[in-house]
């Protein structure tokens, strides 16, 4: 067996950490998933199952949308399943855009977006549910909308990477559905994933193209994402920073490292863009502001973890000194006892 190529994202918590190797055999090419055991961490939300229970799940929920991978060999810890030639939507999508066919970029979001709505779905408060609260709204930041249309099984990994169309045709295939949970999770948050995800991918091809063909909005940040995309999944200001919110609370609870609610600028209203001279001669000057405010909260926090250290280290030299004190005095009395006491004959 030859291994072609391995990754794993290393910023992960251990729980978390999954490896995804594409090897070669007698056989021809094979995808092999790696990862912990399918029992989650005590206190930590539980996964739907294990990546083979996830798989059989979400085959059956999806229905003619999409297809999954056929597995080959489902073990405890690693799941051997088949590659699929192709093409993934987030490349058609790019390849779409330099091509400066907008109106069929346009189509490959609607088209992905739209097989969200043939997954079976639940009329649901996700609040009410205490798996979803504790993953994506542990603090209560993103605060309820009610009940909606959410998404059941709760499907989170449904992004335009994830999706391939098959070289020899057929359904889409999704190959990566490890972010599959027992609860619900909304459609807006997962539509408002695909579009933002695949615009911070291609945000320098976007910023390049943005003009009266493809139009742009400014939700948070400097990121243009293109107008039609962001109408097709329904964003509006207010959503945008209570999805940003879960999307943060997530990634805190998967990795080690991760960028905070507090350092997005979201925009109360969204920026239009349709020229790039308007718009990098704008912009800069509010990346600038925004990484600014990001970075005094970030010297304030180090500052008080160097206060916490210094205080450390004066205790440190302090036990340090009276253990010199100590050593001192053990051998001063040695001595004085050497002195005094009678020599052996």
């Amino acid at each position: 067996m030859t291994v072609l190529l391995a990754k794993s994202n290393l910023l992960r918590r251990a729980p978390w950490r999954l490896e995804t190797l594409i090897v070669e055999d007698g056989d021809g090419l094979h995808v092999v998933k790696r990862g912990p055991s399918s029992a989650d961490p005590a206190g930590r939300p539980p996964r739907l199952g294990t990546l083979a229970e996830r798989h059989a799940v979400l085959a059956a929920a999806a229905g003619d949308a999409f297809a999954l991978p056929r597995i080959l060999h489902a073990g405890e810890r690693e799941l051997r399943i088949e590659h699929v030639a192709g093409q993934t939507s987030l490349a058609r999508l790019e390849r779409r855009l330099c091509e400066r066919r907008f109106a069929a970029a346009q189509g490959e979001i609607d088209d992905v977006l739209a097989l969200l709505d043939q997954l079976p779905g639940v009329l649901a408060d996700p609040h009410d549910d205490e798996g979803f609260a504790a993953a994506f709204d542990p603090d209560g930041r993103a605060g309820r909308a009610g009940v909606e249309r959410c998404l059941m099984p709760g499907l989170y990994d449904f992004g335009l990477g994830n999706l391939v169309s098959p070289r020899d045709g057929g359904r889409r295939v999704l190959v990566d559905w490890e972010w599959t949970f027992p609860w619900p999770v909304p459609v807006a948050f997962v539509r408002f994933a695909v579009v933002r995800n695949a615009a911070e991918y291609l945000q320098p091809i976007i910023r390049a193209l943005t003009g009266d063909a493809l139009p742009g909005l400014i939700f948070f940040d400097d990121v243009v994402i293109p107008e039609g995309w962001a109408l097709a999944a329904g964003l509006d200001p207010a959503g945008v920073r209570r999805l940003l919110a879960f999307e943060t609370a997530f990634q805190d609870w998967i990795h080690v490292m991760h960028r905070p609610l507090e350092l997005y600028e979201v925009h109360t209203e969204p920026r239009r863009v349709t020229r790039r001279q308007d718009e990098n001669a704008t912009l800069l000057s509010e990346r600038l502001r925004s990484q600014l405010s990001g970075e005094g909260r970030t010297a304030a926090r180090l500052r008080a973890q160097l206060a916490a250290r210094d205080v450390e280290l004066v205790n440190a030299r302090r036990i340090l000194a009276d253990l010199d004190g100590v050593r001192y005095a053990a051998r001063h009395l040695r001595e004085l006892l050497r002195r005094r006491l009678p020599r052996r004959r």
